[in-house]
């Protein structure tokens, strides 16, 4: 056994050594159909008083977390069946923060090579903690402990003064990378406390918010999602499905065993039988109807995985555009209140001007109704966070108030791509593609199927048994016996043409000394065969079906590239929008510094002033949601192209 445990870790790691060498850049594959992932090692250290867990893996890993609160623990599950673990111990002792120690769960330890395969992560906490988890290059991080974000106040305002759009991402925050391959399907079972099924809630930051950024969200998301949660059953359902029809490529036994008493002329011969049996039965031949119904099998193993994929792409989508809507919503809001103060005391000012005759009505006026501008602003923006709010909670699927921490927002997204090489990609990745490519691929092993059963079928059927049967008044004497049968069906138009070959040998009754030997041949033609009717139908629906899915793909490669040039146009057209509001943005500052340099010395008036400021902005409120915009365009960009989070 520990010579065979090393001869594997040899080959996993030369496997993991050649996929780490070998693998293309940023290609979309299902890389633990080829070679196993491996976990290399698990490191955990204090940073900040966060309790750092760094997993080092051969490759990209699918994964889910779930939560457990009595006992804590964070549960990291593996969505793949090949993850293997290189470590020797399984059982590791941290004592570090929240943290106290994780255990590595393999999947089954009487199953072949079950020893280094991996079913999940355990982690034993001390209480129930914030946490996040990410992937870096050939890293999963996992943070307990994260602070909760600053109040938005504090990142976009400075007291008394208009906010500037030069907020960038917090040092160390995780950016948005491609997506893992979607997970296959998990051979181990889940307890009743684990099951996928679950809606998970994570804690709420200390204070009673939530603030949470981008990836966050997607992540909340995920976990409470149902329609993903039911795609991933799907994989598993498919993958069940794969197993039946590969179960199907093999004979079929039976074993029986029979103990007979019979009673024979009123009870003046009794006798006594006793048979143990083993039957078998094999399809010689099909016309490859049971290996085209395996592979399709196979193919249908991918297309839930792709459709697994295709529901966690969208919903990404749904959660940037909600995410990036209540973000610019709050931005806004508090452009607006740190201009409030301001005008109130311009107000103010220019009211006991106006008692004292020292300023003219206009003036009045106008100092009134910039304020009351500012305030029917800040009303409809607080109306507009709380319907995108609504939107964000509706998309997270949770009920408890959150905030968008609206970083990114501070910066402006890029797409260094010309729009050809966007369809390229998109034909390269996009997942629609990809599901049609393989549906046409599935109806056309329909098509094969169903003219496998229009012909020739020959099942073999073998049994080997020993036994007796003998008077109640004699010794049993078991003997063996045996008995073969051949069956062939060959389909002739509306008839089917059966022959039947058998010969046996069987075990003698009571009273005989010699086995019955029996050989026969039996011919027979079914006229207009009620199944040759139904199997007409079904090839004509098969082909129908397969002419559906080609006139699908070739819809959707037209729909494809019409996304993704209408995302790119989108994305230009937010990037027109930006530099034009930050030329009325440059005009805006500079009209503000003119009016109160001259504004210091009466020759304006305060109320001017002002009505600058409100102006500027209304125009940084018009950056704001230009940028909002931008953000959106790309994410929509980065799901027509199929890679989520490619252009960041």
């Amino acid at each position: 056994m520990k010579k065979h445990w090393l001869v594997q870790r040899f080959i996993v790691s030369v496997s993991c050594v050649c996929g780490v060498l070998c693998a293309p850049v940023q290609s979309v594959s299902f890389a633990s159909e080829t070679l196993p992932v491996a976990i290399q090692s698990i490191d955990v250290k204090e940073v900040n008083g966060i309790t750092k867990v760094v997993i080092s893996v051969s490759q990209s890993i699918p994964f889910a977390p779930i939560e457990l609160r009595d006992p804590p623990e964070m549960i990291l599950e593996f969505l793949t069946s090949d993850a293997v673990c290189l470590m020797k111990d399984r059982f590791i002792r941290v004592q570090q923060g929240p943290l106290q120690s994780i255990r590595i769960v393999g999947i089954d330890p009487d199953a072949e090579d079950g020893e280094d395969r991996v079913d999940r992560l355990v982690f034993h906490l001390k209480d129930s903690v914030p946490y996040r988890i990410y992937q870096e290059a050939s890293s999963i991080i996992i943070e307990f402990g994260v602070p909760s974000s600053p109040p938005l106040s504090q990142k976009l305002v400075s007291s008394g003064a208009v906010a500037s759009l030069s907020a960038a991402p917090s040092a160390g925050q995780p950016v948005l990378r491609a997506s893992p391959p979607i997970p296959p399907v998990l051979e181990g079972q889940y307890g009743a406390q684990r099951s996928p099924l679950m809606l998970l809630t994570p804690p709420p930051t200390p204070g009673g918010g939530h603030v949470y950024d981008l990836l966050t969200c997607q992540q909340v998301a995920e976990m409470n999602h149902r329609p993903l949660q039911i795609a991933y059953e799907e994989v598993k359902l498919a993958s069940l499905k794969l197993q039946e029809a590969r179960r199907s490529l093999y004979p079929t036994a039976s074993v029986k065993w029979q103990e007979s008493n019979s009673e024979v002329a009123g009870g003046l011969a009794d006798s006594l039988g006793r048979r143990f049996t083993l039957e078998m039965q094999q399809p010689l031949y099909t016309g490859g109807q049971l290996q085209a119904a395996h592979r399709q099998s196979k193919l249908n193993v991918k297309i839930a995985k792709l459709r697994y994929e295709k529901v966690r792409a969208d919903l990404a989508y749904d959660v940037a555009k909600a995410y990036y809507a209540l973000a610019a919503a709050q931005w806004k809001v508090q452009f607006y209140e740190a201009v409030l103060p301001e005008t109130e005391r311009v107000e103010s000012l220019m009211t006991k001007r106006y008692e004292r005759g020292l300023s003219r009505n206009l003036e009045l006026l106008s100092a009134q109704s910039s304020r009351y501008q500012v305030v029917q602003q800040i009303e409809s923006g607080r109306s507009e966070v709380s319907l995108a709010m609504l939107s964000l909670q509706n998309a997270l699927n949770v009920e408890y108030p959150v905030t968008a921490a609206g970083e990114e927002l501070g910066r402006d997204g890029a797409v260094p791509a010309a729009e050809d090489e966007c369809v390229r990609l998109a034909q390269a990745n996009r997942l629609d593609l990809q599901l049609n490519e393989m549906l046409v691929k599935f109806s056309d092993y329909g098509r094969r199927i169903m003219k496998a059963r229009g012909g020739p079928q020959v099942n073999l059927n073998g049994l080997v048994g020993h036994g007796s049967e003998n008077f109640e008044t004699e010794d049993l004497e078991f003997q063996n016996e045996w008995f073969v049968g051949l069956e062939v069906k060959v389909p002739w138009g509306l008839n089917v043409v059966k022959d039947q070959v058998v010969a046996q040998d069987r075990l003698p009754s009571a009273g005989q000394v010699d086995s019955t030997k029996f050989f026969s041949n039996t011919a027979e033609m079914v006229l207009f065969d009620k199944e040759g009717y139904v199997l007409r139908g079904e090839k004509q629906n098969a082909e129908i079906e397969y002419q559906k899915a080609l006139d699908q793909l070739i819809k959707t490669e037209q729909t494809v590239t019409y996304e993704v040039r209408e995302s790119f146009l989108n994305y230009q057209k937010s990037r027109r929008q930006l530099e034009g509001v930050r030329q009325r943005r440059a005009y805006g500052e500079e009209q503000v510094r003119v009016l109160r340099g001259t504004a210091d010395v009466n020759e304006v008036p305060s109320s001017d002033v002002i009505k600058a400021v409100v102006e500027l902005a209304d125009i940084q409120a018009s950056e704001i949601q230009a940028r909002a915009e931008q953000w959106t365009a790309i994410a929509a960009l980065n799901k027509a192209v199929g890679m989520a989070g490619y252009f960041h």
